[in-house]
């Protein structure tokens, strides 16, 4: 189980498995530990990103940031206004994030746009999954006061490595409006 946690100190403490990495407040990774482990009404919850546990995910009011932990590098960010769930697929290839506006599959390698969104309209998300087998979201709608719903939507071929949207694709040429010559 990967899992973080903060110290009384500010270090942010990183476990895989029966492994422990301590992000020091004061080393070179102490913008990551004073981000993960700084005021909590900023931070959603600093998490390991996936089954590589030289990455982590730092999901704040704005943004979500994934770091690479060997080389101190932050990949580019992903916008989300105030996530309420981030995950990632097994090989963290994709992050799945949930705000307040919106179910959203990014592409890790390429996050510039989402290659899936889902607009809630209102209804609020948590605990989301992805499953890449079988191209679905998995996830709980409802908040505290109503009674909690697991939904499920198909993403269909959004995940495949050829996927493009329909503005990246070559656009057949206009007809010509004075008609055939």
């Amino acid at each position: 189980q990967r899992t973080t946690a903060c110290t009384q100190t500010g270090d942010l403490l990183v476990w895989d498995g029966s492994e422990e990495r301590r992000l020091s407040s004061t080393g070179s990774l102490a913008s990551v530990a004073r981000l993960g482990c700084g005021r909590r009404d900023d931070v959603v919850r600093p998490q390991v990103l996936h089954s590589d546990p030289d990455h982590l995910v730092i999901a704040t009011h704005k943004r979500v940031r994934v770091w690479n932990l060997r080389t101190g590098r932050e990949t580019p960010s992903i916008r989300a206004q105030s996530p309420t769930s981030v995950s990632s697929t097994p090989d963290g290839g994709f992050l799945t994030v949930a705000d307040e506006r919106a179910l959203a599959v990014w592409r890790v390698a390429s996050p510039d746009r989402p290659v899936f969104r889902y607009a809630l309209n209102g209804r609020r998300a948590r605990s989301v999954t992805l499953d890449p087998r079988r191209k679905t979201i998995r996830y709980v709608e409802g908040s505290f006061l109503t009674t909690p719903v697991i939904r499920s939507l198909y993403v269909g071929d959004a995940l495949n490595h050829d996927w493009r949207s329909d503005t990246d694709q070559k656009m057949p040429p206009a007809p010509d409006p004075s008609g055939p010559e």
